[in-house]
């Protein structure tokens, strides 16, 4: 569809959350997919339109709404997929979509006692500490670093020890862009 310049089909089948985590699995032509997004999203600012991102962000959401909590499998199935589109979403630049879906992520296990899916909520944690970096969204950051560390109380008391470097890595660089977003505001504002 893309080369054939059918963007509109092409819409049609991305904006499917289903269709399009069936394709994030075909790991060797994610580059391709990411040329077909960003030919959609530019079509999307000259028409005028909602963004796929931001299409795909607001689907996933709506079916977290939709989903019955108490279904495990339905929770890990819902999970897995938001992880796989964030994941799409964020290697692009996408971010405010890839915080959008996180957060639901998050919230879909918030209530967990079951260690697999607290594990998980620990990665949405850290996946979304990264988006939230890269956004320059600080104070959000910082409350999900909060939230990681609880998680890992958790985890702990349950026996199970999950490995921090990769938190602590972008704690380390949540601190270090605060420090200097801080700096240039403070000399922006003496000048």
């Amino acid at each position: 569809l893309y080369e054939y310049g059918c963007l509109a089909q092409l819409r049609g089948e991305l904006c499917d959350l289903d269709v399009l985590t069936r394709m994030l699995k075909v790991v060797d032509k994610r580059h391709l997919l990411h040329h077909c997004f960003q030919a959609l999203m530019d079509q999307a600012l000259s028409d005028h339109r909602t963004k796929i991102a931001t299409l795909l962000s607001q689907a996933y959401v709506h079916r977290c709404s939709q989903a019955d909590i108490n279904d495990q499998q339905v929770v890990d199935t819902l999970v897995v997929q938001g992880l796989a589109v964030s994941t799409f979403l964020a290697e692009a630049g996408w971010l405010p979509d890839a915080e959008i879906i996180l957060t639901s992520c998050q919230d879909l296990l918030a209530d967990s006692e079951n260690p697999q899916q607290l594990t998980r909520a620990l990665e949405c944690c850290h996946r979304l500490l990264h988006v939230q970096n890269g956004y320059c969204r600080f104070e959000e950051a910082e409350r999900t670093y909060n939230q990681a560390m609880q998680l890992v109380k958790r985890l702990q008391q349950e026996g199970i020890t999950p490995n921090l470097s990769s938190l602590y890595s972008e704690f380390s660089t949540l601190y270090m862009l605060r420090s200097n977003y801080a700096e240039a505001s403070f000399s922006s504002f003496l000048n």
